[in-house]
């Protein structure tokens, strides 16, 4: 795990990197530990203008399957890692520009050079809003030597785990968005989306290469205060290069929203669809999908149910989903719920969870998540994913903490001769300020996972 210095303590800043954890196995007689040492560039109150800090943590761990291969092949390994990082932003009352940099360095691996960059990053945002219109660009790079992991990073944008055993794995993300008219009676919005994952030095043929691009162009007439209509045309499409099913879709239609009392909002949607396939299989779908949504306005958040009907891109032809939504503030934390059905001729009925969950104690805060979706993966199959997390956070004193956390994936593919797979990660961690520029961090970490065309189960356990 990359443990980012901020504000004199070790931390996982997410939205500096979007991080990987090497997964890794410790002897029972193994008590290793790494502290971050770092500084930043600016004071507690920084004045007005650009911001910059620069970020160092340094790392000691110890590992019997650092690769995370194969039991068989596992090879154990005492190594160490520096973390660099950099963000610079600049915020007003228009707009905000970030720039953050960073980079994974591996020292004394045995299968590696001396010193070698396992990973390095770079996010690039701009966003600006005035009343009415906004503008918003953002470019992501990241090139990573990786195993699979929990992270956002590991499961492409149809939410399918990404397996892959070594190797390197290139990421592309540029988003562009623009509005106009927030306010007036008509008004207008695009947006643009491309990624790319391109993989490298790696064996699994379960691993191609991809590009999706996505368009959305939308006109939006406000008639009066209670009555919305969207006129909308998007474009998606997925390029696989090897053996996967290209697909690329184009939907027009309407949304009209009605405010039907202060509290109550109906949504009703009707767009035609047209999916093209391409590449190990051919054909073609089209139709009308249709939805309804309804929302109250509640005292502590909302409450609300959907329904749709879908074209679908595989046999199923068509698939419609129900769920209820409840989104609560709670005494001591709060709750977010999505519960529903989804379902198909060919493969019947299945249920819909997305759960989150967080209490807050005096000096601890406990979190709990599931969700379950259905997929259609990079061969045009369908799979059910499943995910379970759950953590947590105590705080000891005022300059220790321990943190305990556990995630769940399984994937359930639902054509023939499927190949599902489960992972498990388990982690204990302790932190200790040492100063408020210096701080400590000891975890243990194990993690678990198999596939059905898989020889051989992967199992590590790592201390640092």
């Amino acid at each position: 795990m990359l443990f980012w210095y901020r504000n004199g303590v070790c931390s996982n800043n997410r939205h500096l990197h979007r991080h990987k954890t090497v997964k890794g196995r410790g002897t029972a007689g193994a008590l290793l530990v790494f502290c971050g040492f770092g500084f930043a560039a600016v004071a507690q109150e920084p004045p007005a203008g650009p911001q910059a800090r620069f970020d160092v943590t340094q790392q000691l761990r110890y590992s019997d399957n650092v690769d995370f291969d194969e039991d068989d092949d596992a090879e154990s390994d005492l190594f160490g890692r520096t973390v660099l990082g950099f963000n610079l932003e600049s915020v007003n009352s228009l707009s905000r520009v970030a720039l953050n940099l960073g980079a994974d360095i591996d020292e004394w691996r045995e299968d590696q050079s001396t010193i070698d960059v396992s990973s390095y990053f770079g996010n690039l945002l701009y966003d600006r809003a005035t009343t009415n219109a906004s503008f918003g660009t953002f470019l992501s790079y990241r090139e990573a030597d990786v195993t699979s992991d929990f992270n956002e990073g590991d499961f492409d944008q149809s939410g399918n785990a990404i397996n892959q055993d070594d190797g390197t794995r290139e990421t592309i993300d540029t988003r562009v968005n623009a509005a106009v008219g927030l306010q007036d009676p008509i008004g207008a919005s695009f947006e643009a989306a491309y990624r790319e994952i391109t993989f490298s030095d790696t064996d699994d043929p379960d691993l191609d290469d991809r590009r999706d691009y996505d368009i959305l162009g939308e006109i939006n007439f406000r008639f009066g205060p209670r009555v919305t209509t969207d006129l909308f045309a998007s474009y998606s499409e997925v390029d696989t290069f090897g053996e996967g099913v290209d697909r690329e879709t184009t939907r027009f239609g309407s949304v009209i929203g009605v405010d039907v009392t202060p509290t109550d909002r109906v949504d009703v949607s009707l767009s035609y669809d047209e999916i093209d396939r391409s590449g190990t299989e051919t054909g073609s779908d089209d139709g009308f999908s249709a939805g309804i949504g309804w929302e109250r306005l509640m005292p502590n958040g909302t409450l609300g149910a959907t329904y749709d009907s879908l074209v679908s891109s595989n046999e199923d032809s068509r698939r419609s989903e129900f769920r209820v939504l409840r989104d609560m503030e709670l005494p001591r934390g709060a709750l977010a719920f999505a519960v529903g059905v989804t379902g198909a001729d060919t493969v019947g009925t299945d249920p819909l969870i997305d759960i989150d969950y967080r209490y807050d104690l005096p000096t601890a805060i406990l979190r709990f998540g599931v969700s379950q979706q259905v997929f259609t993966d990079t061969d045009n199959d369908e799979q059910i994913n499943t995910r379970l997390s759950a953590s947590y956070d105590q705080r000891i004193n005022s300059v220790s903490s321990y943190g305990i956390s556990f995630n769940f994936f399984d994937r359930n593919e639902l054509q023939d001769n499927p190949n599902d797979g489960q992972r498990i990660d388990f982690a204990v961690s302790y932190r200790y300020d040492l100063t408020a520029d210096w701080g400590l961090v000891s975890e243990y970490r194990y993690a678990f996972s198999e596939e059905d065309n898989d020889d051989e189960d992967r199992t590590s356990n790592t201390i640092f």
